[in-house]
C-alpha cells in the first residue's frame, strides 16, 4: 500500500524539518530553565541579567507541549495521537489553573511546588508565571488538542494565531525597551526567553499543519509566483514598519522622559523659591513678635519654619539624581539650620530678658556673619544658577528629541504609505495580467470546447459507422466458416480464424471508443456511494468471469464516496479486471484493496502482486491505445485506463500508479470529499 497517513503526506520534509528543530529548542530550553532551578543559575533561567525569569510551571508546560508536537509529527497509532492530546491538555491545565489564580485570588499551591522561588526581579508571587503566559499555555493546548483533527484546522489556526500574537507583543516590548511590556507596570512580564520558545511553539504548529490540496489548474504556478511576491513584499513591509514603528516609539519615549526632566528642573527652581522665601517670611515674623510681642507672630513663625523644613525634604527628593546638587543642598541645610537656630535664640532672649536681649542676640549674629538671611539667599542663588542651565540643556534636549520624533512619524508614515502604494501597484498589476489571461483561457477553453466537441462527434460517428462493416466481416466469416469449411485446407481455415479473431478485437476497440466518447458527453451525477457494497458487487461479477486461478482477495473498509455510482463502478471494474488479467500468471495470485479518508479527499488503493510495469513508461498509462505488454501475453484495447482517468478527472479527483516488473502494481485514485462530508 503506497498512501502515507493524510497528516504526514501532505507535509513537505523541509517543513517537518524546522518544525521538529523548533521543538528541539523548545525542549532544550526548558530543560536548561528547569536546571537552572535546581542549581540555583539564574543565567540558565533567563536570557536577561537582573529581568524576569521562566518560571518552573512554565519550564515543565513547555515540555509537555514540546513532547505533544513530536509526537504530532511522528504519530503512528491512535495510542500515540491520545498521548499527544493528554500531553497537551497536562499544559493547558497548568496555564488555566494559574489564571484562576489570577482572576479569583485562589492560592491552589502550585507556584513553589516543586522548587523554591528566590528570584527577585519582577516577582510579585513567588514561582507564579505570567497572566499572559497562562492564556498562551491555554491557546497551546487547544492548539496541539485540535491539529489532530481535520475537522478542526480553523480551532487550530485561531489558537496558534493567539499564540504568536501574546509572544510577538512581548518581544517587541523587549526590542523596543518598552517598560509597559518587560515590566509589571500593568501586568506581571512575559521572560524573553518564555516569548521566544511561545514564538517557536506557534510557528513549529503552524509548519505541522498538513496543507489542503490543491486542484490542479493551468494558472497555479503564476499564481504561486503572485503569492511569493505579495508575501515578500508584506514581510518587507512589516519589518521596515516595525523598525520604524520601534524607533518611533524610543524617541517619543526620550521626548517624554525630556519633557519630564524638564518639568522636574522646574519644580526644582520653584521648591528653592519657595524655601527662600519661606525663611524670609519667618523672619518678617520674628521681627513682628519682637516689636509687637503677639502670640500670633510666633505661631506664624513656627509655621513657616515648619514649611521650610518639608521644603528642604522635598528638595531632597528632588535632587537624589544630582551628586553636586545635593552637596549644595549639605551647604544650604546647614545655612537654614544656622540661621532658624538664630531666630530661636532671639526668642528665648526675647522670653527670659526681654525685647533688648533679643535685639542684642540678632545684632551679634549679624557681626560675626553666623546664620544671615545672606548666605541662605547666596545658596539658593548658586543652586537655582545650576537648575537654570540644567534647564537649558535639557529644553534643547527636549526640543531636539520632538524634532526627531516628528521626523521619525513622518517618515514611517511615507514608508507604509510608499510600501503599500508598491504592493497595491503589484497586486494591480497581477489582477489586471491575470484578467488578461482569464480572457486568453476563456477564448481558447471555448475553441478547445468546441474543437473536443467535434473531435468527440467525428469519433463517435466513425466508430459508429465501422460498427456495421464489422458485423458484415465477422458475418460472411461466419457463413464461410459454416458453409464452406469442408473446401478449404488447413492454412485457408488459419486464415479464416485470423479474420475472425481481428474482426472481434476490433469490435471490442470500436466498443471501448463508443464508451470513451460517451463519457464526454455524460452527465455526472453525484451522490453519497456506499464503495464498500460497490466493490464487493464488482467483484462478485469479475470473479463470474475470470477463468484463471481465483485470486486471495484481501479488502479493507472503505470510505463513502462522493460520486456518480454509475461511472465509479466502471473505474472499479476496469481496475479489478485489470488487477485479475495481470496477476493471473502469478503462483498465488492476491488483489489487495484499501481506502483512507483525508482531510480534503478519500483516496482508494487497488494492490496486485502480477508483471507489474517498468515505471519509465509510467505516463504512457492513462493515454488512449498506450500498452505496456504485447498483446500476445495479455489481451486488452488499452483504452481501459484512460476511461478510468476520464471519469475521475471529471470528478475533480486524481489518479496515479506505481510498479515494479514482476513485483506488482498499485493503482491509487482519490476523490474529494462532498459538501456534506465533515
Amino acid at each position: 500500500m503506497i498512501l502515507s497517513s493524510p497528516s504526514t503526506a501532505l507535509r513537505p520534509v523541509s517543513r517537518l524539518f524546522f518544525a521538529r528543530a523548533a521543538v528541539a529548542v523548545i525542549c532544550l530550553s526548558a530543560i536548561a530553565t528547569l536546571c537552572g532551578w535546581a542549581f540555583s543559575l539564574p543565567a540558565l533561567r533567563s536570557l536577561v541579567p537582573g529581568a524576569v525569569e521562566m518560571k518552573v510551571n512554565t519550564a515543565l508546560a513547555f515540555l509537555m507541549a514540546g513532547l505533544a508536537l513530536y509526537t504530532q509529527l511522528r504519530r503512528r497509532s491512535s495510542i500515540a495521537e491520545n498521548a499527544a492530546i493528554v500531553l497537551a491538555c497536562a499544559a493547558a491545565a497548568i496555564g488555566a489553573a494559574t489564571l484562576s489564580e489570577y482572576l479569583f485570588g485562589w492560592q491552589l499551591g502550585i507556584d513553589q511546588l516543586f522548587i523554591r522561588d528566590n528570584a527577585r526581579a519582577y516577582n510579585p508571587v513567588p514561582g507564579r508565571m505570567s497572566p499572559m503566559t497562562a492564556v498562551a499555555f491555554v491557546a497551546a493546548g487547544i492548539a496541539l488538542s485540535s491539529m489532530a483533527r481535520p475537522a478542526l484546522r480553523a480551532m487550530t489556526v485561531f489558537a496558534a494565531a493567539a499564540l504568536l500574537a501574546i509572544s510577538s507583543i512581548s518581544l517587541l516590548g523587549y526590542l523596543w525597551n518598552a517598560r509597559e511590556v518587560i515590566t509589571d507596570r500593568w501586568l506581571p512580564p512575559v521572560a524573553l526567553n518564555t516569548a521566544i520558545c511561545f514564538a517557536l511553539l506557534a510557528v513549529a504548529i503552524f509548519l505541522a499543519l498538513p496543507r489542503a490540496v490543491a486542484k490542479s489548474s493551468a494558472m497555479g504556478p503564476d499564481l504561486r509566483g503572485v503569492e511569493i511576491k505579495v508575501l515578500i513584499g508584506f514581510l518587507v513591509a512589516l519589518a521596515l514598519l516595525i523598525f520604524a514603528g520601534g524607533y518611533t516609539y524610543t524617541t517619543s519615549i526620550a521626548f517624554a522622559d525630556s519633557v519630564e526632566w524638564v518639568a522636574h528642573t522646574q519644580e526644582v527652581r520653584v521648591s528653592l523659591a519657595e524655601l527662600s522665601a519661606s525663611v524670609a517670611n519667618a523672619e518678617l515674623a520674628q521681627r513682628d513678635f519682637l516689636l509687637s510681642a503677639e502670640q500670633g507672630r510666633k505661631d506664624a513663625f513656627e509655621l513657616l519654619i515648619a514649611e521650610s523644613t518639608k521644603r528642604l525634604e522635598l528638595l531632597a527628593g528632588l535632587l537624589q539624581d544630582n551628586p553636586s546638587q545635593e552637596t549644595n543642598l549639605t551647604v544650604l541645610r546647614s545655612a537654614v539650620s544656622r540661621r532658624i537656630e538664630v531666630m530661636r535664640g532671639a526668642f528665648t532672649a526675647f522670653d527670659h530678658f526681654g525685647v533688648g536681649a533679643a535685639r542684642a542676640v540678632v545684632a551679634v549674629a549679624r557681626r560675626i556673619n553666623v546664620g544671615s538671611a545672606a548666605d541662605i539667599l547666596a545658596q539658593t542663588s548658586r543652586m537655582d544658577e545650576v537648575e537654570v542651565g540644567l534647564l537649558r540643556e535639557r529644553q534643547a534636549e527636549s526640543a531636539h528629541n520632538r524634532v526627531i520624533t516628528f521626523l521619525s512619524l513622518l517618515i514611517t508614515l511615507a514608508l507604509a504609505t510608499m510600501l503599500f502604494m508598491g504592493l497595491f501597484r503589484g497586486i494591480r498589476g497581477e489582477m489586471k495580467r491575470r484578467e488578461n489571461l482569464e480572457q486568453e483561457l476563456e477564448a481558447k477553453a471555448k475553441q478547445l470546447g468546441e474543437s473536443n466537441q467535434e473531435l468527440e462527434s467525428f469519433s463517435y460517428s466513425v466508430s459508429h459507422d465501422l460498427r456495421a462493416p464489422l458485423r458484415a466481416i465477422d458475418g460472411f466469416a461466419l457463413m464461410i466458416e459454416e458453409d464452406y469449411i469442408a473446401r478449404l485446407d488447413g492454412e485457408g481455415r488459419r486464415y479464416l480464424a485470423v479474420i475472425r479473431e481481428n474482426t472481434k478485437r476490433m469490435g471490442a476497440l470500436v466498443d471501448d471508443l463508443l464508451a470513451f466518447s460517451r463519457l464526454g458527453r455524460q452527465a455526472v451525477a453525484k451522490s453519497a456511494v456506499n464503495m464498500d457494497a460497490l466493490v464487493r458487487e464488482v467483484l462478485d461479477e469479475a470473479l463470474r468471469d475470470h477463468k484463471g486461478t481465483p485470486p486471495l482477495i484481501q479488502m479493507e473498509h472503505l470510505p463513502i464516496a462522493h460520486a456518480d455510482r454509475g461511472l465509479l463502478r466502471q473505474v472499479w471494474a476496469n481496475l479489478i479486471s485489470n488487477a485479475l488479467k495481470y496477476c493471473s500468471k502469478s503462483e498465488r495470485p492476491t488483489i489487495t484493496l484499501s481506502g483512507q479518508r483525508g482531510a480534503t479527499e478519500c483516496a482508494y488503493v487497488i494492490k496486485d502482486n502480477g508483471v507489474g510495469f517498468n515505471m519509465d513508461y509510467v505516463e504512457k498509462l492513462f493515454g488512449v491505445f498506450q500498452r505496456l505488454h504485447r498483446t500476445d501475453e495479455f489481451e486488452g484495447t488499452g483504452v481501459g485506463l484512460a476511461i478510468v482517468h476520464r471519469i475521475i478527472s471529471r470528478h475533480g479527483g486524481r489518479i496515479w500508479a506505481e510498479g515494479k516488473i514482476n513485483q506488482g502494481a498499485v493503482f491509487t485514485f482519490a476523490l474529494p470529499l462532498g459538501e456534506n462530508d465533515g
